[in-house]
């Protein structure tokens, strides 16, 4: 007996040990994911069980650990041989008679893998056993137990699982119970940080059920907490990073802040860095990436972002086979062929879309919770089909595919207000093809739902209305019409609230491009063309609007009320700050605006949102305080036609209107008793009109003749409209009249200015077929803006202009500029008390210091237009690399003193479609950085015309005999210096048509 005793032993210590060695093993693997330690961990375990034969006492805890290294296992590599033996090893230690000392921790590892076998299989029943595990797993570990917080997390994510599953809105809410519960057990230790990120995926997965932006909110702070909590090096912080992306990802499509969208792209990069080719998890990982690239190519436009997400859409699916992700990975590779064909025009793009939305609808199948969501991305995918080649089979697939998607969407889902907009765009297809008028008192149903839903995003609550505008003119209801594009149109400023950063409201803005012409139209269609040019005013230029009639009505309320003035004054520029700057200004004059007993740990970018909140409520209750004063009561009010006629006293605006209603001019007026005529255009349409914008693009980078646009132009726009003013000849330069143009929509990208026949012939004739020949012309983004600048003008001290020319010839990582040298020699020939900046000195320091010494700025250099991001487009200067010149920049200065900017350089007008409503570019920086007048370009410039014009102009509005400043003169100027080019090179209008005069 002496000698059998130590024997026992001496096996039972190599029990242990073996066990010691395997745990050891797995670490080392689960730290370094290598397959030699996860094989070494496997033999350990095997070496062990070898050791402890059924009946041992020990024999269930190391089947639990041969289980756990298994489990393991598949989730590195994906071996789903590994994952079915971990559920036989742990099932075996469960039925062990001799697990009692270890039957909780046995029964949590059979409840993992119980799940991911579900996950993986869809098995019926796998589910139901996995959650019957893990509640049994709770029992058995009571509140006391050092493994009651691991239970406790696993039943969670078995209730997430059921949630993804089935959409039980239930299991989501018991999810984020047990994970609270797990994260504040005393036994949770280093399990904290996987508590909270699986706490942020239950309240992450409630908001999308419920809309609730408070367990949004909840559910960052609960990732930001997660990944605070797992320290680096990890190997459960990758999918803590993942997590917060997620959250942060749906919180910018909440939000539009661009900060939550740089955040989740650098957390989900590093996520996707973190996790090596062949883990289970990486399928997801990329999931996410495709999300957040998505959005970051819809925030820059750039082609390589689109580019790098389809390439991860489809290294995500070559991962996926099978499981709950598949769905979801067609899905993100559809939008992602869906924007690409948007940009391109691509029809295999677009078939591919279409393609990859109906492979994500069959591997849903019809209990997927995200059935819908992709079931509607088909509807877009078939809506961009239809409107590309209008087939009746096409049509009834789309109307079909939207009406099931708006019957199977509960009240309370996150995107049924996205869901009814696609069907009443659908409805009205059908209309428009078969002409039921049923099929409009539907389509008016669903807007007007999508409108008063409770959580609907402000852009999705203006797109609502906006339809329901077009559904009650389409059954001829022309008031109510109007009565709903007003009211889209009073809901702008929600689309784009102070609280958030210059650049994120016009993103915002962008969504809506194209309500002011649709409400103009409606207005025009209800025989009230002085409604139609208020609602264009209301609607275009929104932030134009906020800046300059911030600026020159705070000049008329300091005169009575300075104080007020004040303060309104310091919280204008306080929210015009950017971020960076913002959180250095001193925090007494900002505000932290955090709530008493704010977490001390509350993360920059919630403190800064906090900031802005706070300035936003001051701004909205300093804004009360002044229309509540005698006299200030329409104070950064709407505006009023008796208003905006009266910036028609120098010359007529033209507001030339592009809609899906058609196309008309209306003529604005100082005329008190018809202060509005409007001029239809027939045979224009807004289709039309992007077409030609379409011709003149590619006339242009093919360096062919854009005459036919002009004729085209002058014929169906430009024409009828100066028939109508009396204008029906040419005049010489001195008696022609003054002349602006609003142009909107597709207009915009018209050179309204220069439309006509500009032959040789014509032009020696002087046949007068030409907008040059008969007036001035001149542009705005807005009526209002037109009289800030007139107002900024008139306000000019007087005494010497300095003049501030800032040249370039040579610019890093650019060609030179080989005309530059001799465009400045002239100026400074008109000018030569010029104050020069040229070369290594023009650096945006010493430009930004020189500018408020200076009335008249000449910018003689390189520029950039940025399409996709039109705050970045810029002027180049010697440090543009490292400190651009760029639209956000410039807009944000105040020049009291600036009369005029000339900007000799490419495309400074150039912008996109849906910024085309809020001017974004860099002439229209200059405008609103206080400049009355500004001389920019639409396109590239030939080096050679440029300094032609530019002489010309400079001799003309600085002619010793003038009765005028330079910046009355400008726009005579630049029609002087271009009447010269064009005689000398008529047949090439590419050549000097480019240049526009903005402002008085």
């Amino acid at each position: 007996m002496s000698l059998i005793q130590p024997l026992w032993l001496v096996r039972q210590a190599r029990v242990l040990m073996l066990e010691r060695q395997a745990r050891a093993a797995r670490a080392r693997a689960e730290q370094s994911r290598s397959a030699a330690h996860l094989e070494q961990a496997v033999a350990l375990s095997r070496r062990a069980l070898k050791q402890a034969p059924p009946g041992h006492p020990q024999r269930a805890a190391l089947l639990n650990t041969l289980s756990g290294t298994l489990r393991f296992g598949y989730v590195l590599t994906g071996n789903a041989d590994a994952l079915r033996e971990a559920i036989a090893a742990s099932r075996e230690a469960v039925a062990d008679p001799q697990s009692a000392p270890f039957r909780g921790p046995c029964l949590c590892t059979l409840a993992v893998a119980l799940r991911l076998e579900h996950e993986r299989t869809r098995e019926p029943g796998g589910l139901a056993e996995a959650e019957a595990t893990a509640r049994e797993a709770v029992a058995a570990t009571g509140e006391g137990h050092p493994q009651h917080a691991v239970a406790l997390l696993i039943l969670a994510n078995v209730m997430l699982t059921r949630h993804e599953i089935t959409g039980d809105v239930a299991a989501a809410r018991e999810a984020a119970q047990r994970a609270e519960q797990a994260a504040g057990s005393p036994s949770v230790g280093a399990g904290r940080g996987s508590a909270l990120n699986t706490l942020a995926n239950a309240r992450l997965l409630l908001h999308r059920a419920t809309a609730d932006d408070d367990t949004l909110r909840e559910a960052a702070d609960a990732a930001q907490h997660a990944l605070e909590a797992t320290p680096p090096g990890d190997p459960n912080r990758a999918a803590h990073a993942n997590t917060l992306a997620s959250v942060l990802l749906t919180r910018y499509g909440r939000t539009g802040r661009t900060a939550d969208l740089r955040e989740a792209v650098r957390a989900s990069r590093t996520a996707a860095g973190a996790v090596p080719p062949g883990h289970v998890l990486r399928a997801a990982v990329l999931h996410t990436l495709v999300g957040t690239l998505l959005e970051l190519h819809g925030r820059r436009g750039e082609e390589k972002i689109l580019d790098e997400a389809v390439k991860t859409a489809r290294e995500a699916l070559d991962l996926a086979s099978d499981g709950l992700l598949l769905p979801g990975l067609h899905n993100a590779l559809s939008m992602a062929m869906m924007m690409r064909y948007l940009i391109t025009g691509d029809a295999e793009a677009l078939g591919e879309a279409r393609a990859e939305a109906s492979r994500a609808c069959d591997a849903a199948g019809d209990d997927h919770p995200q059935r819908f969501v992709f079931l509607s991305n088909l509807a877009k995918a078939l809506r961009a089909e239809y409107e590309k080649e209008p087939t009746p089979d096409l049509l009834d697939d789309l109307v079909e595919t939207g009406r099931l998607v708006a019957a199977g969407t509960t009240g309370t889902a996150l995107y049924r207000a996205d869901h009814l907009i696609e069907l009443v765009l659908a409805l009205l297809h059908e209309h428009q093809h078969r002409g039921d008028p049923d099929v409009l008192r539907e389509a008016r149903d669903h807007a007007a739902e999508a409108a008063a839903r409770p959580y609907v995003l402000p852009w999705q609550q203006v797109a609502a209305h906006r339809l329901l505008g077009r559904v009650e003119l389409a059954l001829g209801d022309r008031g109510a019409a109007l009565d709903a594009y007003r009211i889209a149109v009073e809901s702008l400023p929600r689309v784009a609230p102070q609280r958030l950063e210059r650049m994120d409201r016009e993103l915002g803005l962008g969504k809506t491009a194209g309500l002011g012409p649709e409400a103009a139209s409606a207005a025009l269609a209800a025989g009230a063309p002085e409604a139609a040019v208020e609602l264009l005013e209301q609607a275009r230029g929104v932030l134009i609007e906020e800046r300059l009639g911030a600026r020159s009505e705070t000049a008329r309320l300091a005169e009575r009320h300075p104080a007020l003035a004040g303060e309104f004054e310091r919280i204008r520029v306080l929210l015009d700050l950017p971020e960076e700057r913002l959180r250095l200004a001193d925090s007494a004059a900002v505000g932290e605006g955090l709530p008493a007993g704010a977490p001390a740990g509350l993360r920059e970018a919630e403190r800064a949102d906090r900031r802005r909140v706070w300035l936003e409520e001051q701004w909205d209750d300093v804004l009360a305080r002044i229309r509540a004063l005698e006299g200030f009561e329409d104070f950064q009010g709407r505006p009023s036609i008796t208003k905006l006629r009266r910036e028609a006293a120098a010359g007529p605006v033209v507001l030339v209107n592009a809609s899906v209603h058609g196309c008309d001019a209306l003529i604005l007026t100082d005329d008190p008793e018809r202060p509005v005529r409007a001029v239809p255009l027939p045979d224009v349409t807004e289709r039309t009109v992007a077409e030609h914008v379409t011709g003149l693009h590619s006339a242009r980078e093919a360096r062919q003749d854009i005459g036919d646009v002009l004729r085209w132009a002058w014929g169906h726009v430009t024409e009828p409209v100066l028939s109508a003013l009396g204008h029906t000849g040419p005049r010489p330069l001195d008696r022609r009249p003054r002349l602006w143009w609003v142009a909107t929509g597709p207009f915009a990208f018209l050179p309204l200015h220069a439309a006509g026949h500009h032959s040789r012939e014509e032009v020696q004739r002087r046949s007068g077929r030409t907008v040059m020949d008969r007036v001035i012309s001149s542009y705005t983004p807005t009526v209002r803006a037109l009289g800030h600048a007139r107002r900024a003008a008139s306000a000019a001290p007087d005494g010497p202009r300095g003049v501030l020319i800032v040249a370039m010839p040579e610019t890093p990582g650019e060609s030179p500029l080989v005309g530059v040298d001799k465009e400045v020699g002239e100026i400074t020939g008109v000018v030569p008390d010029a104050e020069i900046l040229s070369g290594r000195q023009a650096t945006r320091e010493a430009v930004l210091s020189a500018l408020p010494r200076h009335t008249i700025a000449h910018f003689a250099c390189h520029g950039v237009s940025e399409p996709g991001d039109p705050s970045t487009s810029r002027l180049l200067l010697d440090d543009h690399l490292a400190a651009p010149l760029d639209v956000a920049v410039v807009s944000r200065l105040d020049l009291p003193h600036a009369e005029l900017a000339y900007l000799s350089a490419c495309s400074t007008t150039e912008t996109t479609g849906r910024f085309g409503d809020e001017s974004v570019h860099i002439t229209a920086a200059f405008l609103l950085a206080g400049f009355a007048g500004i001389v920019g370009t639409l396109w590239p410039v030939q080096d050679a015309a440029a300094r032609r014009i530019a002489a010309a102009f400079y001799r003309q509005a600085f002619a010793q005999e003038a009765t005028s400043g330079p910046v009355d003169r400008a726009a005579y100027a630049l029609q002087y210096a271009v009447d010269r080019l064009r005689a000398k090179r008529p047949g090439i209008p590419a050549l000097w048509s480019a240049h526009i005069h903005v402002g008085v």
